[in-house]
């Protein structure tokens, strides 16, 4: 149930992924940021693919997939990594609508296309095919790390850089003033001191709040606005999606 739940906040775990085999970049570890041009338009070289990628990597960026995934290049201090190791950490807000496994997936087929990887894109897709279930389960908390040739994954404990947690602010500072435009022009239930504040094209339709063990704690028809219960609910108003108000 908490999964329907809009919140912009930091998701737990935060993922490490380590790569141990330095065989598969292009050239050295330097590779992990980038290489040179990739591809030829507008009569000159540009780091960025036709789709939009940027191959010119940052230490700290969002995911292109969902931009409400971090990617961080960046050694924590006190790490010794072996020479030519790289590390990969991933944060997430509650707000991303890919799993993790898709979305390092994604990031790591750019890779291959900017260059950056001595693989083919059908070697690439087949490594990083591999991670995508095991990431998901980690990030479940179905399993505490991943163990391979190519990758070890665990769960990273460390506190947020500076630069993570400005991404994050920066980030629900848009998702805050992105709902407040929803609110003025009525498309979306926003929720205020336990006050769902209905937008006009769901007044009328029948609505039940449930307490989190799925009891309907509440019901009528929905006017302009509903009181909400002071214990954590679920309100569900026609056909639309639940809303989860902690």
């Amino acid at each position: 149930m908490y999964a329907m739940a809009e919140e912009c906040e930091l998701r737990y775990p935060k993922i490490e992924i380590r790569f141990p085999d330095s065989t598969f970049w292009w050239h050295d570890s330097y590779s992990f940021f980038g290489v040179g041009p990739v591809v030829f338009q507008n009569d000159e070289w540009t780091y960025v693919l036709e789709d939009g990628y940027n191959c010119e990597k940052e230490m700290v960026e969002k995911a292109f997939l969902d931009s409400n995934v971090f990617l961080s290049r960046e050694i924590p201090p006190g790490y010794n990594l072996p020479s030519g190791m790289n590390i990969l950490l991933i944060y997430s807000l509650s707000l991303t609508k890919h799993d993790i496994g898709e979305v390092f997936k994604d990031e790591f087929l750019h890779w291959q296309q900017c260059g950056m990887l001595s693989l083919t894109y059908e070697e690439a897709d087949s490594l990083a095919t591999s991670l995508v279930e095991p990431l998901n389960n980690l990030v479940k908390r179905k399993i505490d790390f991943v163990h391979t040739d190519a990758f070890f994954v665990a769960e990273y404990p460390g506190a947020n850089t500076r630069q993570i947690s400005q991404l994050i602010q920066e980030t629900c500072a848009e998702t805050s003033a992105s709902l407040r435009r929803v609110k003025r022009v009525n498309i979306g239930v926003i929720f205020e001191n336990r006050v769902a504040h209905i937008p006009e094209y769901l007044r009328g339709e029948k609505y039940f709040v449930f307490d989190v063990n799925g009891r309907v704690v509440q019901k009528g028809v929905a006017g302009e606005a509903i009181r909400m219960p002071s214990i954590p609910s679920i309100l569900k108003i026609g056909n639309v999606k639940p809303f989860l108000l902690k």
